[in-house]
């Protein structure tokens, strides 16, 4: 208290020269620090941005490691599954399940496998082996359709070229040295889907 008092007498006792001195120089701090906090709150913090590029894309699953592999085999990768069951085609559904990859023809047995943030669900056939893949839980990584090459090396197909049908909300390769496969990025789906080719 006794310290403003002492500036307020000499700053009263100051000429004018001197009071502006004073007062563009407390105006040029004040504005330094209004500067500064608001660029900061307008940029985000960047040890939290993680762009998605190939550099910083961690494998989430090898899908050649896991298609025409036995059940044994398969949790050996992924570990144990936390939901098991199996489907029954009618006759009404055989060939869109067909057309989708599921072993044959719907009547099949899936296993779901928790891998990070991830959910792996994986159709076996009636021998046990591993025919269909798909990996659910994409939304969270924020990836574009253009982005189809990350999203392939994150599952271990880096060596597929450029997508053969292409929709809206999907990129699709109709055979890739065996392997059916398709994205599906859309306000209702956000998966990548991968089957061998029987």
């Amino acid at each position: 208290m006794q310290t403003i008092q002492q500036f307020t007498s000499w700053f009263a006792n100051q000429k004018i020269s001197g009071k502006l001195a004073v007062g563009c120089t407390g105006l040029v701090i004040f504005f330094c620090l209004c500067s500064v906090s608001t660029f900061s709150l307008r940029q985000p913090p960047q040890a939290f941005k993680i762009e998605n590029t190939l550099e910083n894309a961690p494998l989430i699953v090898d899908v050649t490691k896991i298609l025409g592999a036995p059940a044994r085999q398969v949790e050996s990768v992924l570990g144990s599954p936390t939901n098991t069951g199996a489907e029954a085609a009618t006759g009404e559904q055989d060939e869109i399940d067909k057309a989708e990859g599921y072993p044959d023809g719907g009547n099949y047995e899936y296993r779901i496998y928790p891998v990070g943030n991830y959910l792996i669900e994986v159709d076996f056939d009636k021998q046990g082996i591993a025919k269909r893949l798909e990996v659910i839980g994409l939304a969270e990584d924020h990836y574009s359709l253009d982005q189809w090459d990350i999203i392939l090396a994150r599952m271990g197909l880096d060596f597929v070229g450029p997508p053969n049908m292409v929709g809206p909300d999907t990129r699709a390769w109709s055979n890739v040295d065996g392997y059916a496969i398709k994205i599906r990025l859309g306000p209702f789906a956000n998966t990548f889907r991968v089957y061998k080719i029987p």
